[in-house]
């Protein structure tokens, strides 16, 4: 089982020593995750071994109830309404951009597939942009000069469109942070945020065309 947490990345397991025993191997790539773990949730996790030459350096076990137990903590520390926010702040841009690569990959697991945009190498946040950019230009007749939106996104959106296209995007819009999702704004104040369904349909090629041109 992988587990994507707050605190850290980890992958888990029943070793065949641990089958006797009924124990649980807790694995991470960066050490650090599990002083976290054992830290806010494990305090039964076990020493951390390193294994050389392994897919994961760094390991601790830990029993099966002890792990239940932890789990249910690590459940009801969940007061976040974004994952990828938390991340960033917790544990910094670089995990968050690691983490938001996962994110993107794992879009091909659902069965609608229509709604992805290829830019670079495919952003579903880029695609929401350019919705609401659209949806700007449609409301006001003309392009906006700001766009808002949520603390972490910013870096997720730059991973995600690809190095080429920053510059023509930087050059007609300023970024800045809100936490009620993406919003375009103009130096008058007009605003469109990308919840809002009052715009006809909408046909983001146009903006991608704008931003990345």
């Amino acid at each position: 089982m992988w587990i994507f947490s707050s605190c850290g990345f980890f992958s888990v397991v029943e070793k065949p020593e641990d089958l006797v025993s009924g124990m649980l191997t807790v694995r991470a790539r960066v050490k650090g995750d599990l002083d976290a773990l054992r830290a806010e949730y494990m305090p039964e996790l076990g020493p951390i071994v390193t294994a050389g030459g392994s897919d994961y350096i760094f390991r601790a076990r830990i029993s099966r109830e002890a792990f239940h137990q932890g789990t249910r903590r690590l459940v009801e520390s969940i007061h976040y309404p974004s994952f990828k926010n938390v991340v960033f702040t917790k544990q910094g841009p670089n995990r968050a951009r690691v983490y938001g690569k996962v994110w993107r990959d794992l879009i091909e697991l659902e069965e609608d597939m229509s709604v992805r945009v290829t830019v670079g190498p495919g952003s579903r946040m880029a695609w929401s942009l350019a919705k609401t950019v659209q949806k700007f230009h449609q409301m006001h007749g003309h392009w906006p000069t700001r766009i808002e939106m949520p603390n972490g996104y910013y870096d997720v959106l730059l991973l995600d469109i690809g190095q080429l296209w920053h510059k023509p995007m930087l050059d007609k819009l300023a970024f800045s942070v809100n936490e009620d999702g993406i919003k375009a704004l103009d130096n008058a104040g007009l605003v469109t945020d990308y919840e809002r369904d009052d715009c006809q349909a909408i046909d983001h090629r146009e903006a991608f065309v704008w931003m990345f041109g």
